[in-house]
């Protein structure tokens, strides 16, 4: 018995060992597809949960998450790029977030694919800048080029809505290819819709005829803590069903 067990223990430390080593070959050959390939592009501006989830929905765009390496040393580095390597998500880490953006914004527009950048980074400021550079940048470029971006490049901001005036000002530049995303509505909405607060409810309180909640009937809910994504909540299900 002694005997099987050590085949297994190794055969389970070299199955082991060639799960990670293919892995890390699927992940450079990642890498390498988003570098030259031809296909349309999708870049995620921001190392977090939710770029990660967008990441690993998309099937028909090349693929990339870029991360800013100025505030991060190698060690984090390295350890965030093996998780994710893990994870089979490609990402590169860089020093210049606008200049990385910029070449491949430059990159499709030269060769005629689409391009859609999802910037989230979590920290408003540093989307702010971005999008400023981003938005010079087609500010600049000559009329036939900012038809051909119009067509080609979308750039999402999921931002606070706290700073929506600044983004406003940013999108009225940014030739109709700069798109405000209020990240907090958006789960609002995407809770009400999968939780709707008449989920349980028939024809004793809603009226069929109308689609209107019947007279005395009272909605109530519970929020625990009223942070910035129960807020949208609140605001929308007062939109909604006129609550309150």
């Amino acid at each position: 018995s002694m005997y099987v067990c050590s085949i297994l223990v190794l055969l389970n430390a070299f199955l082991f060992t060639l799960s990670l080593l293919i892995q890390h070959i699927e992940c450079g050959c990642q890498r390498i597809r988003e570098r030259f390939s031809g296909r349309d592009r999708l870049v995620l501006v921001g190392n977090n949960v939710e770029n990660i989830s967008i990441y690993n929905s998309e099937t028909r765009r090349n693929k990339l998450i870029l991360e800013d390496a100025s505030e991060k040393d190698s060690v984090q580095i390295k350890k965030e790029e093996e998780a994710l390597y893990m994870n089979n998500v490609v990402v590169r880490f860089t020093h210049s977030l606008e200049d990385d953006i910029k070449n491949r914004i430059q990159w499709a527009r030269k060769n005629g694919k689409e391009c859609v950048i999802i910037i989230n980074t979590h920290d408003d400021k540093r989307n702010i800048a971005i999008c400023r550079a981003i938005a010079d940048d087609l500010a600049g470029l000559s009329k036939d080029k900012q038809e051909v971006a119009f067509n080609k490049l979308s750039v999402y901001i999921f931002a606070d809505p706290r700073y929506e005036t600044i983004y406003t000002d940013i999108v009225k530049s940014g030739c109709g290819c700069i798109h405000f995303v209020n990240k907090y509505l958006m789960v609002a909405m995407d809770f009400i819709d999968q939780y709707p607060f008449t989920q349980f409810m028939d024809d004793k309180q809603i009226d069929y005829e109308t689609s209107l909640i019947k007279e005395n009937v009272d909605i109530n809910a519970i929020f625990i803590g009223f942070g910035k994504t129960n807020q949208q909540i609140l605001v929308q299900a007062h939109c909604l069903l006129h609550l309150i």
